[in-house]
């Protein structure tokens, strides 16, 4: 971890981030959420500093950061972590906001997780709307494959029967 903190420190440089990046996602495999979240938030501020607020690259950052909380909940559900949920949300939001004004394909993959956030926490009504949108965003010109349409599929049927 010395060696990434310091990467925070340095002149910030992409790929210094994409190090960091790398390094998170080993920690967030091996369950190690608070140092796959340092890195990951390193890397955030770096790409902050060297891409645009809406490159495609600091989504991919943001989400990292959402997976770490959404995987934290997850895996500490006895401690009933409503705060993870409301932190993943946020950080998928945010790259939502980014993936959606680039038409990248991560648009569907944001609305899936948001939505299984929602269903997770029983707001089935919500949940429905971003599989929905997840679904619609098949239609726009976003490259995909049949595995995700599929999923997205699931998800709706899904929610519909837990509606009933």
């Amino acid at each position: 971890m010395k060696a990434i903190r310091l990467l925070g420190k340095v002149y910030p440089r992409l790929q210094y981030a994409r190090t960091a990046d790398t390094i998170g996602d080993v920690y967030l495999g091996l369950e190690r959420y608070d140092s796959a979240l340092e890195c990951f938030y390193i890397s955030l501020n770096i790409k902050l500093k060297c891409l645009s607020a809406n490159d495609v690259r600091t989504a991919e950052t943001l989400m990292n950061i959402g997976d770490v909380f959404f995987e934290k909940e997850k895996n500490e559900r006895w401690k009933s972590n409503e705060q993870y949920k409301i932190k993943s949300r946020f950080y998928y939001e945010k790259a939502l906001e980014i993936y959606t004004k680039n038409k990248h394909v991560n648009t569907i993959h944001t609305l899936n997780r948001i939505g299984i956030i929602y269903e997770e926490i029983h707001k089935y009504h919500v949940a429905l709307q971003y599989y929905r949108k997840a679904l619609e965003t098949f239609g726009t010109d976003i490259l995909s494959d049949d595995s995700l349409k599929e999923t997205c599929e699931n998800n709706v049927a899904r929610i519909k029967w837990l509606m009933k």
